[in-house]
């Protein structure tokens, strides 16, 4: 389906593509939008159980034009829209265009979803990390014709980005970072020009607290200001890096370790998915354990054996490796630790 919302009539659309449902979905949520002050949007569950929350039209109008005026989003800009249009990723990047009057094509959600714009120039397009890697595994000459591409619904890893890079792609790859409150992305990494921390969008302001945990303030999307469980390592200059969830945190020995940051790092050398986590201890109060994606057929010794030949220290090396029964993701592809963490089995 393809839109232009410089000449948008939803009705006449509606005529054309009623058929399908996706497309119907699509167009439903453009009209609510055009028509209402708010809308509604499912969460990832990322931090909790997915739920419907309700979005005030002008907040979501205004973090849309902050994006727009960074990315220097127009009439003439071409998207392509292949995220699951449930999601406010999606919907976001619909308002976009809207706002801008640009021109969208619609495709429904698909890890291939490419294979039905491959000979199409596009300046803009959103994708989560799994379908970034799908493509430079399938076809990575698909980037060379896209111009800009945002990267959200989770984090990139150390291994993708070394891929992104790899590919030598003429397309400038984005990492966001964003929370629900603010809707879209408050920050953004260029990664093709291999930024290593964030920066703010404008008028966005941010402070730490005495855990380290980001709290964001902006004077018309988040007048109030809000703290998040993201500890971030602050620099002088404004920007920031993440270092993992507050929740996530394991406290071995007095030591406390960030699992998202060594899971990023080991990623990069371990050949399969894995998470880690923090297992009570009677004299460490917590011991590091790893816990294994259960398809994989491996043993212990040689996981051990690729960690030692990477040096990694004693206090870092898992005290238990185990294989879970179950491997449970939200809709953006991160795990969740805890239905994971729940059916580990000990790996022998």
């Amino acid at each position: 389906m393809y839109l232009d919302f410089e000449n948008f009539d939803v009705t006449l659309y509606e005529q054309k593509f009623s058929q399908d449902s996706y497309f119907q979905s699509v167009l439903d949520f453009l009209k609510l939008f055009l028509e209402n002050d708010s809308f509604t949007s499912n969460t990832s569950g990322s931090t909790g159980i997915p739920k419907l929350i309700n979005i005030d039209k002008s907040k979501a109008i205004l973090s849309a034009r902050l994006s727009n005026e960074f990315f220097g989003i127009t009439n003439q800009t071409k998207f392509v829209h292949c995220l699951d249009n449930k999601y406010i990723g999606s919907k976001m990047m619909l308002i976009r265009a809207s706002l801008a009057q640009a021109k969208v094509l619609v495709i429904k959600p698909s890890l291939d979803f490419f294979t039905s714009c491959e000979d199409q120039c596009i300046d803009f397009i959103s994708l989560t990390p799994l379908h970034v890697q799908r493509i430079i595994h399938s076809k990575p000459q698909f980037f060379d014709n896209i111009k800009t591409c945002l990267i959200g619904a989770s984090g990139v890893s150390s291994q993708l980005e070394k891929e992104i890079i790899g590919i030598q792609a003429k397309t400038t790859f984005f990492e966001s970072f964003a929370m629900t409150e603010t809707l879209s992305h408050f920050a953004l990494r260029n990664i093709s020009a291999k930024e290593k921390s964030f920066r703010l969008l404008k008028g966005f302001s941010i402070s730490v607290n005495s855990n380290q945990c980001l709290q964001v303030q902006h004077d018309a999307l988040l007048p109030e200001g809000i703290a998040t469980n993201d500890i971030v390592n602050m620099e002088a200059d404004g920007t920031f890096t993440f270092v993992g969830r507050l929740d996530n945190v394991i406290n071995t020995g007095g030591i406390k370790i960030s699992p998202e940051i060594i899971e990023q790092e080991w990623g990069l050398f371990l050949p399969f998915k894995f998470i880690l986590a923090g297992e009570n201890d009677t004299i460490l109060g917590q011991k590091l354990i790893m816990i294994l994606h259960n398809n994989q057929n491996l043993v212990k010794q040689e996981i051990i054996d690729l960690l030692q030949k990477q040096a990694i220290p004693s206090r870092l090396m898992p005290k238990a490796i185990y294989i879970a029964d179950v491997w449970t993701q939200t809709p953006s592809h991160k795990p969740i630790r805890n239905e994971i963490f729940a059916s580990r089995k000990l790996l022998k």
